[in-house]
């Protein structure tokens, strides 16, 4: 019987196979839409799942009281770990990881930049990195040991099997033995690494991490099966005030499921927001564009029920129940929507490197996994079902003996639905239109506002010991070189946060204030390199990098309000329980500036003067001109002259500024995507709709046409009644447009107003695709030969 009901249902689509086209091609186009969905929604859920202990590894948080806010850091001091897993019993390990940076490996005459960490040797035992070279248990034995990934080993070591044993230099100082290889890490990581080393290597460069107030790594830790993470937390309070008395630190666990999904924290808490956010948005649109061609089927299926209304009168006369004509409508359903599902996993197949591009993923169909064949199943056959409800029971239910009758049929009920369902469709592509511009809009809102300095022309070199040893004369044939405008030295990538703390007293500061306070320390020539204005005061000089009792230092204007009305300049600061007696005393004031968060307002920054042993960045400002590739070489020549033994590596700060609105520059283009397909799929239905109504209106037509009626009159009046539909869409969609991106601007501090002129440019840019798409077939059907039309009456 099934057997039968689908041969008929193939049958049916055959005859009907224009209008089954625009179904199929609709359905394939949102399940293909579905289906790239699925696969990066899968990806994004899965971040760390490979660790067979993510249920019970957290990574440690630190709540730290501000005045004006609880802010939300995730380094702790040094000492914490051991001093967790020796004092709370429910702790079953601990790990931490810190001094994350790239190194310069050399092999021979090769040497390659390699990102790594230091790390306790519990890291293999916590977290599941699997060993191909080496055992976990002994990778550690010697001091100066590496364990690299497979990738790393094949960059260092080319195609050789086995690289146990074998010698690198790091930094062209030590050199390290490789103990082990362990295989790559999955790209859904939250750590990532080509190297990791002993901890006790970092730990004995960096006196620094001995003590409590220090909060300068990361802290991992397992529980024990059955611990409640709430009980730990509770035994984490006041944990580090036993030992260091000024610190206002108030350490927490926080989920390793949670890492990439929900890692976002506000004033302290954790708001539930991060990639989970994305994760349900186009969760739902993907939804929402595959009703949408489920919407088409049933327009299009209800609006030819006309041309069926016999067939089902025949059936029902010759004894076929209403259930029975059910089955074979859905059929037909489900049968469309197994061949557009079929179209779909070509249309992914096509589309998934361009997906791939655009999301900065490595997905693949993979249509070997039970997973994904289940959830193309479940997709196509919600598709098939959506799709052939409403018609399913629409057509059976029609009177037999008005149809056979030749009695009009009543189709009131059917006509508002249909237009209804028009309505709907339009509606969500004006919204996603709206919310596309106003997206772009605010992205570009924040990249255009005032940052404070001047990114363009900048570039951040990396520098090393032997780098800041030769600065001076690097300086001086860089500025000699025609090709620089200035440049500076800086301990910290100045577009990020940077080493910060709430320790700097001052006169007329109360006892009880608590502020955050980043702290830099840059060469002479640093502002005028990066483009930061000095209100007041003077630059650095030489002498200010001299050791003494009294540190010159610069400040923000932010900084300068804080401590008091008037100048600045001449105050003294120093930092809480410092019994030395030194004194920084600020000799000048630069504008704020914004790093960090791009979002938010910086907090206060104090620059200290401090020559070559501890920088890590060089800035150079080029001057304006066309030849950058041949400024960058003689910038690289003089580099190599005084670095030999390094590779000059360099970014661009507007590149890095960029890198830093990965996620809503995501957002944007997925919702250009979706509103373009969402149009594109609504417009295949009106298509339809508009050739179905110029069919039945072929013998007006020919009548209006005889009587003297024009082209452009025909048209105007097949097009107007869609064109209403559209205006209708444009008021509902409107208003929720603008409520849906109201809110979603609320997770910004530093947003745009919402302008009316999007909304109009919106509405008319729907009501003129939808023009064009029914100007085609009104068009057709008003130059048609009236003779014709009128030859059967």
């Amino acid at each position: 019987m099934i057997k039968n009901y689908f041969k008929n249902a193939f049958r049916n689509l055959w005859k009907r196979k224009g209008n089954s086209f625009l179904n199929i091609t609709g359905l394939a186009i949102g399940i293909a839409c579905a289906g790239l969905i699925f696969l990066w929604v899968e990806d994004e859920i899965s971040f760390d799942q490979f660790n067979t202990k993510n249920k019970w590894i957290y990574n440690i948080r630190e709540n730290q009281k501000y005045d004006s806010y609880i802010a939300t850091f995730d380094a702790t001091p040094a000492p914490l770990a051991p001093a967790m897993l020796s004092e709370i019993p429910g702790i079953a390990n601990t790990c931490r990881i810190g001094g994350n940076s790239a190194q310069l490996i050399s092999i021979g005459n090769k040497s390659i930049y390699a990102s790594g960490s230091y790390v306790d040797a519990s890291l293999f035992d916590m977290f599941s990195f699997p060993f191909v070279q080496g055992k976990a248990a002994t990778s550690f034995s010697q001091l100066y040991s590496l364990v690299i990934t497979e990738t790393a080993a094949k960059k260092f070591f080319g195609n050789e099997e086995n690289v146990i044993g074998k010698s690198v230099r790091m930094n062209n100082k030590q050199d390290y033995v490789i103990s082990g290889v362990i295989k790559d890490i999955p790209r859904n990581s939250s750590l990532r690494f080509e190297w990791v080393a002993p901890f006790k290597i970092w730990y004995n460069q960096n006196s620094f991490a001995q003590y409590w107030g220090n909060n300068c790594l990361s802290t991992f830790v397992e529980l024990k099966p059955n611990v409640s993470p709430a009980s730990i937390t509770k035994l984490l309070t006041g944990f580090i005030q036993k030992r260091e008395r000024m610190s206002n630190a108030e350490p927490f666990l926080f989920s390793m499921n949670d890492w990439h999904l929900r890692n976002q924290f506000d004033n302290g808490k954790q708001t539930g927001g991060g990639a989970i956010e994305y994760v349900h948005l186009f969760s739902i649109i993907a939804w929402i564009i595959l009703l949408i061609a489920c919407i088409n089927f049933m327009n299009l299926a209800t609006a030819r029920s006309e041309k069926r209304a016999k067939e089902v009168g025949v059936r029902k006369v010759l004894g076929a129940v209403k259930q029975n004509l059910i089955f074979q409508f859905i059929s037909e359903a489900l049968l469309m929507s197994f061949m557009a599902a079929v179209l779909a996993v070509i249309i992914i197949a096509l589309a998934l490197p361009s997906f791939n591009s655009l999301v900065q993923k490595n997905l693949s169909l993979e249509l070997t996994k039970p997973i994904h064949i289940i959830a193309l199943l479940v997709i196509t056959l919600l598709s098939g079902l959506i799709a052939g409800s409403y018609p399913s029971l629409y057509l059976s239910s029609f009177n037999p003996v008005f149809v056979l009758k030749g009695l009009k049929l009543k189709t009131g009920s059917v006509e508002i639905i249909r237009k209804g369902l028009v309505i709907l469709q339009f509606s969500v592509s004006i919204i996603l239109i709206i919310s596309t511009v106003i997206i772009f809009q605010q992205i570009q809102h924040v990249k255009n506002r005032n940052l404070g300095f001047n990114k363009n022309n900048l570039l951040e070199f990396t520098t090393n010991d032997e780098f800041n040893k030769n600065y001076e004369p690097i300086k001086q044939e860089l500025l000699n070189s025609g090709v620089i405008e200035n440049l500076a030295l800086s301990d910290y990538a100045a577009l990020y946060g940077g080493n910060n703390g709430d320790g700097l007293v001052w006169a007329g500061k109360p006892a009880n204030s608590s502020v955050l306070i980043s702290n830099r320390s840059v060469s002479p020539g640093f502002f005028s390199t990066y483009g930061i204005k000095i209100l007041e005061g003077r630059d650095f000089v030489e002498s200010d990098s001299v050791t003494s009792k009294k540190t010159s230092v610069i400040i923000t204007q932010s900084l300068e309000k804080l401590m008091g009305a008037g100048t600045a300049i001449g105050k003294t600061m120093h930092y809480r329980g410092d019994t030395s007696g030194t004194e920084a005393v600020v000799v000048g004031v630069v504008n704020d500036f914004i790093y960090g968060n791009m979002y938010g307002k910086p907090d206060p920054v104090t620059f200290y003067c401090a020559y070559n042993p501890s920088a890590t960045q060089m800035y150079v400002h080029l001057k304006p001109t066309d030849g950058v590739e041949d400024a960058l070489q003689k910038i690289e020549s003089v580099i190599k002259k005084y670095n030999p033994s390094y590779p000059v590596t360099y970014q661009f700060v507007d590149d890095q500024f960029n890198k830093m609105f990965l996620n809503e520059a995501l957002i944007s283009k997925l919702s250009r995507v979706f509103a373009a397909l969402a149009i594109f799929i609504s417009c295949l239905g009106l298509f339809g709709l508009a050739a179905y109504t110029a069919e039945r209106s072929t013998k007006e037509i020919g009548v209006r046409k005889v009587l003297g009626a024009s082209v452009a009159g025909i048209t105007t009046l097949l097009s107007a009644d869609f064109l209403k539909l559209i205006v209708i869409s444009c008021v509902i969609a409107f208003p929720l447009a603008w409520w849906i991106i109201h809110n979603w601007l609320q997770n910004y501090k530093y947003r745009i107003d919402i302008s009316w002129w999007v909304f109009f440019a919106a509405g008319f840019a729907a009501i003129m695709i939808a023009l064009i798409t029914i100007s085609f077939q009104s068009i057709k059907a008003a130059i048609a030969n009236p003779v014709k039309s009128l030859r059967t009456e």
